[in-house]
């Protein structure tokens, strides 16, 4: 058991033939590998697509959540950016 779920592929004397994808609607003789959850089941394409999805959430994140270094001035320098706006009027 992975996760809380039962994993192993569907043989087609063992189950329903109405078995299908809870995402996708693929049937189970459409996909290769067939999990199912306590209320359903998800295909290999489908976990596939969802592990691209949240690789592509976490790096998007990832991006948003940079800090950019600040310049911070000393005190003679931000003196002397003022002299150059106050003496130059």
């Amino acid at each position: 058991m992975i996760l809380g779920l039962d994993v192993f592929k569907y043989k087609k004397d063992k189950v329903k033939k109405d078995t299908s994808c809870s995402f996708c609607g693929k049937g189970r003789d459409d996909v290769e590998l067939l999990i199912a959850g306590v209320t359903g089941h998800i295909c290999n394409n489908c976990i596939t697509q969802a592990h691209n999805i949240i690789q592509e959430e976490e790096m998007n994140s990832r991006e948003q959540s940079t800090v950019h270094p600040v310049n911070i001035l000393k005190p003679m320098e931000i003196m002397d950016k003022l002299d150059e706006y106050v003496i130059g009027q």
